[in-house]
């Protein structure tokens, strides 16, 4: 909705700052400047962040490097060139490389600013329409393996429900730095008497608020978990009813996790016996309960028998699909044209990761890199939409090397990120603030709202928004008959086609339109959407593929008791990702109000190793693994366990964590890096 008076016009619009996407009312002058930024009380989350203050919005919005026209690599240099040059040399390249090396050879990865809207449709689209069964996106190093391991359980993705909830456990996530909305509900929750539980190795702020704080050694999720479903299971604390007549694979269970005594999995995780049975008796004594988790169970060797394990901790105690448990909302069911059909196995990483593969509909982007460096690679081109590999694929000089191999690499991003860097064509993309987008709380947040991004402004300079790249470009291949829309409102309303909504009802409404009702035990009339109508604790798909069909775990590779003569050169458990409130990502590393919060790339160590090494807070530390060096500063505290180290990712250069990242020992069923879990060490340095 928009408000015009003579001096100042009024935006009710959404925040793109994150994936969050709470309410936001734009301010701008006559001269189209933002002088406030603030939420839409209208919206059911009325406040914005840091991300989302005004001076941050209007920095991003008008920053001197942000991309305002086509650029093409010519003799080592990117030089400025029109759009139509641009889509005359993507054409010319991707028509050429597809007659040459087959549909195939052009992969497509999309990121979060793409992945998390409906606009995350288009370049799937357009992938099947050019032929190419190598899409992938953010979400294949982020989300998927949660995806792939509570589909594989439940039939269904879920995500915490805490209105009425008697006891959270927060696994490994910190909302007071990512998820504002949802840190001020479970405090809310807590004031109420909700027991809460923290699993984390460091005392965040929401780990002082808690009833118990498991300070657990990264990599060792997937132990407490099984230790927990022990306890749960041997002490009677599960729904039998709910396990008797809903759930198939109860018994094999039962017996696989008789070996993961709180005493076995108190000596992998570091924490007491005694508080791993304290928190397996929370959970499984307060009813409804919600657990908490997102990409810490994830990113370890052990992802998605560790996410199997909690997906499992949530169906025997009866939480799945009530109000305060685990719940889910399917999402508006998208309109989609009619396109070819591609094979699953032609995907990068379908001989690796089938499951993945199978379930994810996409191809395992690390894959990439291994078919890069092949002598004679199966992939030649890429097109990179609001991503930024460079920063988040692991063990970074090897990322580098696999995309300078491509014959053609395109990126598209408000501003010249890394991975841009290398490109052969770089492409201006708009902000959240220039560009209509659909937004589904559904899927992602379980809320049945469908909404709409109002642009403020015009695009700066030459920028496009994401969805004209993939229209004018399957017009131009001759692909049209597939994406015949002119714009982003025709893509939408046949997006809507069929649904409970439609374009009108949502602009209607600023906060946008209910597309349905919550809804609770939904398997008692429909089963669950797995093979046997139930809750499989035991997978056969799992066994099928030659996988553990109830969860495991085993000791990472690289970790003290994984590979001890390794640890004697590097003693400290390195742990990445740790979210920061200026940041998304790699994004937003140019702005100075955000730099103003989070000044310096910082490594959480404990103060008695801090003392031992003779660092003092703030000092500046080189921190070394295998694979590479990092040079960061050290923010010395006691609120880490002492042996782990902690460094946030998304910084750019020679402070980027991903340099020291492993990308070997994955995850043998989804692929994902260990991001959480590696071995380095830590010495002082001179600035």
């Amino acid at each position: 909705m928009v408000a015009d008076t003579q001096e100042q016009r009024v935006v009710k619009t959404l925040c793109g700052m994150c994936g969050i996407h709470c309410g936001m009312t734009v301010t701008l002058d006559s001269a189209g400047n933002v002088i406030d930024s603030s939420g839409m009380v209208e919206h059911v989350m009325s406040k914005v962040c840091v991300r989302g203050a005004t001076q941050s919005v209007a920095e991003f919005l008008n920053h001197e490097e942000r991309l305002r026209q086509p650029l093409l690599r010519e003799n080592g240099k990117l030089v400025p060139i029109s759009w139509d040059r641009a889509m005359d040399v993507m054409v010319q390249k991707l028509a050429g490389i597809k007659a040459k090396h087959g549909p195939d050879a052009l992969s497509l990865l999309y990121g979060d600013p793409v992945g998390l809207r409906e606009t995350r449709h288009l370049p799937q689209w357009f992938a099947r329409a050019f032929g190419t069964s190598n899409c992938a996106s953010g979400a294949g190093l982020c989300h998927y393996t949660n995806e792939i391991a509570m589909e594989l359980t439940f039939g269904h993705f879920v995500l915490p429900s805490l209105r009425g909830t008697k006891c959270i456990v927060l696994w490994g996530t910190n909302p007071l730095a990512s998820a504002h909305p949802m840190a001020e509900m479970i405090r809310f929750c807590v004031k109420d008497d909700a027991k809460l539980i923290v699993i984390d190795p460091r005392r965040t702020g929401l780990a002082k608020l808690a009833t118990v704080h498991l300070p657990i050694m990264p990599g060792t999720d997937g132990a407490l978990a099984l230790a927990m479903l022990n306890v749960i299971i041997n002490e009677g604390l599960y729904d039998r009813d709910f396990v008797q007549e809903w759930t198939v694979g109860f018994d094999d269970l039962k017996a696989a996790v008789q070996e993961w005594s709180p005493e076995r999995a108190a000596g992998v995780c570091g924490v007491s016996a005694n508080l791993i049975v304290e928190a397996a008796r929370l959970y499984g004594g307060n009813r409804p309960s919600s657990i908490v988790e997102y990409t810490t169970p994830e990113h370890n060797p052990n992802a998605t028998q560790t996410v199997r394990a909690i997906s499992c901790l949530i169906a025997i105690t009866g939480n799945f699909d009530v109000p305060g448990g685990n719940t889910y909302v399917r999402g508006l069911d998208i309109h989609a044209p009619e396109l070819p059909e591609l094979s699953a196995e032609r995907r990068i990483g379908a001989k690796e990761y089938p499951i993945f593969c199978e379930i994810s509909k996409e191809a395992q982007p690390v894959s990439f890199i291994d078919a890069l460096l092949e002598e004679d690679p199966p992939l030649r081109a890429m097109i990179v939409q609001g991503a930024n590999p460079m920063a988040t694929w692991p063990n970074t000089n090897r990322t580098r090397e696999a995309l300078s191999r491509l014959e053609f690499l395109v990126v598209m991003d408000p501003f010249m990120s890394e991975t841009a860097e290398l490109a052969h064509l770089v492409l201006p993309a708009a902000s959240f603030l220039e560009r209509v987008e659909l937004v589904d709380y559904g899927y992602y947040q379980t809320l049945p709202l469908a909404s709409l991004t109002i642009p403020v402004r015009e695009p700066v300079g030459e920028s496009w928004p994401d969805w004209k790249l993939w229209l004018e470009l399957a017009q131009r291949l001759g692909l049209g008959r597939y994406m015949p829309w002119k714009d982003i409102e025709e893509v939408i309303a046949f997006q809507l086609e069929g649904t409970e909504t439609n374009l009108d009802l949502i602009r209607e409404n600023p906060r946008g339109h209910f597309y349905a009702k919550r809804a609770v035990k939904r398997y008692r009339i429909e089963n669950f959407a797995t093979p046997s109508g139930k809750c499989e604790l035991y997978s056969q798909r799992m066994a099928d593929h030659g996988y553990s069909p109830v969860p495991t775990w085993s000791e990472p590779a690289e970790s003290p008791a994984g590979s001890p003569q390794l640890a004697r050169e590097f003693p400290f458990v390195f742990t990445t990702g740790g979210r920061l409130s200026s940041f998304t990502h790699s994004q937003f590393h140019n702005s100075p109000s955000m730099m103003a919060v989070n000044p310096k790339p910082l490594l959480d160590i404990n103060d008695e190793d801090a003392a031992a090494l003779g660092i003092v807070d703030s000092d500046p530390v080189a921190v070394e693994s295998p694979r590479g060096r990092i040079d960061v500063y050290a923010k010395v505290t006691p609120d880490i366990v002492r042996g782990v180290v902690q460094i946030a990712h998304g910084w750019p250069g020679n402070a980027n964590a991903n340099l020291l990242v492993d990308h070997e020992n994955r995850c043998p069923i989804s692929g994902y890096p260990p991001y959480k879990v590696g071995l380095c060490k830590v010495t002082k340095r001179s600035e």
